[in-house]
């Protein structure tokens, strides 16, 4: 679920053709798709769709078995941090099923030792902290709230910290090209530098511009959502009534 249609948003010019003569269809640039939001009825709410997404982020390649296994991409060692994988073997019963430690698979005891979990056992494991968790909530809904703000709050601060000095630093290097254009064209049109080494500086530049315009918004809107997280508790609290 990646097409914003089911946000309520319509996008335009996704897609166009190689050449008048190749009719095969491939993808256009973000930035030349045409984006309105809000042209019609959500087919589903914005943190739905956001859960979803962060789903397919942390999802691996389907293995050759009925069902995807739901903690793809989502279990990691706690010795050497690399990431445990799912072995079902068709010979043992499905509560058998275990994660094993990737490093120890790939390169032996000499770098990780061969500790497992079963899948059941992990399922299990989750389902008692929601249920733990959600009941609390339910039975403490202040007390939660205060809890998650303080846990939350520490946390984000030093997020928020972080990206708002990288905003802040690409804000002003966009300033000093912007300084440096101007510097460079004036250097060229009194002859104070060859046409060549304008022509290399100011395509360096322009490359260094197009990747600041792309990426700040970005991080901005990724610090946006994390000033706007303590809404976050509000609404897992109506999902665990």
């Amino acid at each position: 679920m990646e097409d914003e249609t089911y946000l309520g948003h319509t996008i335009n010019l996704r897609s166009t053709t190689i050449s008048y003569k190749n009719k095969r269809r491939i993808e256009r640039p973000l930035s030349e798709q045409l984006r309105f939001e809000n042209t019609h009825e959500p087919l589903v709410d914005k943190q739905t769709w956001e859960i979803v997404q962060d789903i397919r982020k942390h999802k691996r390649r389907r293995a050759n078995f009925a069902e995807q296994n739901m903690f793809s991409g989502l279990v990691y060692c706690a010795d050497c941090g690399g990431t445990m994988v799912l072995h079902r073997a068709h010979t043992m019963d499905a509560v058998k099923n275990n994660f094993m430690c990737s490093t120890y698979k790939k390169k032996g005891k000499e770098v990780c030792s061969g500790h497992y979990i079963r899948e059941v056992e992990l399922a299990a494991v989750l389902l008692d902290d929601i249920r733990r968790i959600t009941h609390f909530a339910r039975q403490n809904e202040l007390r939660f709230a205060e809890y998650i703000g303080v846990k939350q709050g520490k946390e984000a601060q030093r997020e928020i910290a972080a990206l708002q000095k990288k905003a802040t630093e690409m804000e002003r290097r966009k300033a000093e090209l912007s300084a440096i254009f101007k510097r460079l064209y004036e250097d060229s049109v009194l002859g104070r530098i060859p046409e060549e080494q304008y022509r290399l500086l100011s395509r360096d530049y322009t490359r260094e511009q197009a990747e600041l315009d792309e990426a700040l918004p970005k991080v901005t809107e990724q610090l946006q959502k994390l000033k706007d997280s303590a809404g976050n508790v509000s609404r897992f609290l109506e999902n665990a009534r």
